[in-house]
């Protein structure tokens, strides 16, 4: 069965990680970070610049740490997702 999918969304200048998720029962065992190398290793993930986040959610810590180990850095809120 899958671990996980994620989902990409076409913008102007290359691509946004619109949507991904982990099988609950394998977080916090290095399944997300397995699933974002192979997401960025895409054509697409390759020409991500943009992910997208809720700062609210309980994962938002560990998404943002697994995102910054792939170069991503918060810049700033935005009204929806």
């Amino acid at each position: 069965p899958p671990a996980g999918f994620g989902l990409f969304r076409a913008i102007e200048s290359g691509y946004e990680l619109w949507l991904a998720g982990v099988e609950l029962g394998l977080r916090g065992g290095g399944a997300g970070r397995e699933l974002l190398a192979a997401l960025f290793a895409t054509p697409q993930g390759q020409k991500t610049w943009i992910v997208r986040m809720q700062r609210g959610s309980r994962y938002a810590p560990a998404v943002a740490h697994l995102l910054a180990g792939f170069g991503f850095r918060l810049v700033g809120d935005t009204a929806r997702l």
